[in-house]
Formats: structure tokens, sequence, C-alpha cells
């Protein structure tokens, strides 16, 4: 006897629903860049306030904080690469600092030049960051070969 979707129950419509938003690979990245971010407001939130570290410096430590959980949900969850991480991390943390330095100079360039609230600023780096990354980390997880020094030409 076959069920129809309004047989299946609040768990079966919840596990229907994940299903359908996980299978967008945009979706999945906004949702690991979520509990990316979550666990960059809790550990800000520590290190500022439980361990008495200045706000500049305790934003840092948790962008650093988040960053295994980002590599690992993007790697492993957005992007479903099979690349050993060791061919995937040198690049990816490249981005991560560009996209600190993409960071300070957006917010820059729309609060200070052009007059933005800070908030405006704050949105401008998301959007540019959000789409840098993206377009980056779809190049960075693909899961092409690698080529390695003895598939190019040998070692010397």
């Amino acid at each position: 006897m076959a069920h129809s979707a309004d047989d299946l129950g609040i768990i079966g419509k919840s596990k229907a629903w994940f299903d359908f938003l996980t299978r967008a690979r945009f979706i999945r990245f906004g949702m690991v860049a979520g509990f990316s971010g979550a666990v960059y407001f809790v550990a800000v939130f520590i290190f500022s306030e439980f361990a008495g570290i200045s706000p500049g410096i305790a934003s840092a430590l948790a962008y650093c904080a988040a960053i295994p959980a980002n590599f690992l949900g993007q790697k492993l969850f957005t992007f479903r690469s099979t690349n050993k991480p060791i061919h995937e991390i040198g690049p990816y943390l490249l981005l991560q600092v560009v996209n600190i330095a993409i960071s300070g100079l957006t917010m820059s360039l729309l609060v200070n030049q052009l007059g933005a609230p800070v908030l405006v600023g704050g949105a401008g780096v998301i959007l540019t960051i959000s789409v840098v990354s993206y377009l980056s980390m779809a190049l960075i997880f693909s899961n092409r070969p690698r080529e390695t020094s003895r598939q190019s030409g040998g070692e010397r």
C-alpha cells in the first residue's frame, strides 16, 4: 500500500523537506556557512566574555576557530569532494586570507569612501565574500584528478 505525502507525518515531511533542500549545492553552501557562523559567534562570545580578550582579537580567533568546521562542511557536504584533504587545504586557507582582505577592503570602500552605514558595509562584505567563496570553493573542491609531479613530466 503506497502512502501519499499527506500520510508521512511530521518526521517524514521534515525528512522530505531536508532532502529537497540539500539537493541544491548553493543551499548546502548556505547551510554550512550558517553553521560556521554559529561556531564563530559562540567562539567570539567565549573569547571576549569569558577569556577577556579584546573584541577585535576575539573576532580573529573566532574566525580561525570556525575554519575547520567550514572546511569540512564545504568539502564533505556542500561540494561532496572525494579528493584528499591535503590537496585542498592549501588553496582553502589561501582563500580565507583573501576573504579577510576582501572584508577589510569592502568595508572600507563602502563605509569610509562611500559613506554607507556600517550595517550596509557588513552586508556588502557578506555578499562579496559569499560569491567569491562559492566560486572559489567550487574549483578547490572539484573532484577532478590532481596532477602530480610524475604525471607532469617527472621528478628531478
